[in-house]
């Protein structure tokens, strides 16, 4: 159990990466903060933990919002004086449209979540990870990073670039703390984030890009399960 008493933050842990990661660091060892917008899934996975021996404290916040963020925080730091790890996951499809379509709500909605609910989440954490030193981890995407081409994702690649260049920044930046910071680009996963997802005229974009036809050779599957992308977070 390699994260036996490591205190570890999740965000988004209600669902999807969130929560296959949360209960892979519980199995370790870990003992869990979990944060969503959802009260529900909070109460549903804290019972999922407590069945695996592992008391967990809920924080319900929405990651854009800093005085939530604030109000979870404070009440983090009454449990515990530290953190290991904090998994900065939290985030949304958003709108999926041709760019002309795409309104200034859409744009400030998805970034205000993704990249600055990360910047949130971060800068929150800092005083408690800085007492010991620890591991920052962040859920960007390939959409952000090298795959440019799908029909619809330009505020969404926008706001996973910022994320994967604030985590290079922030790498340097804090490992005067003996603080490490590391980014995670997963491609396509099998979540329910699809549901929350806003879709436009995509027939409108006549030149579209596919991912390319046939399976991944080791898994002979197209999609990546939450649980693959949890054991990434965990290494």
């Amino acid at each position: 159990m390699k994260f036996r008493k490591k205190k570890i933050l999740v965000t988004g842990a209600g669902s999807g990466i969130g929560l296959a990661t949360s209960q892979l660091f519980a199995k370790e060892g870990g003992e869990l903060a979990i944060l969503d917008w959802r009260e529900d899934r909070l109460t549903s996975l804290a019972s999922i933990l407590s069945e695996k021996g592992c008391k967990s404290i809920q924080l319900l916040a929405d990651i854009s919002d800093e005085e939530q963020m604030t109000i979870a925080f404070d009440k983090l730091k009454t449990f515990w004086g530290n953190l290991d790890v904090v998994f900065a996951n939290a985030g949304v499809n958003g709108v999926c449209a041709p760019f002309e379509e795409i309104k200034t709500i859409d744009w400030d909605n998805t970034i205000n979540i993704n990249l600055r609910g990360t910047f949130l989440t971060i800068k929150k954490s800092l005083d408690l990870l800085k007492v010991h030193g620890g591991s920052i981890i962040v859920t960007s995407s390939v959409i952000g990073t090298r795959v440019f081409s799908i029909p619809g994702f330009s505020v969404y690649s926008a706001s996973k670039a910022g994320i994967a260049s604030l985590a290079k920044a922030l790498s340097v930046e804090l490992a005067q703390y003996n603080i490490r910071v590391n980014v995670i680009c997963p491609g396509n996963v099998m979540t329910d984030n699809d549901r929350y997802t806003t879709y436009g005229r995509l027939e409108k974009i006549k030149e579209w890009a596919h991912f390319p036809n046939g399976f991944i050779p080791l898994t002979g599957k197209k999609s990546a399960k939450p649980e693959q992308v949890a054991r990434t977070v965990v290494f």
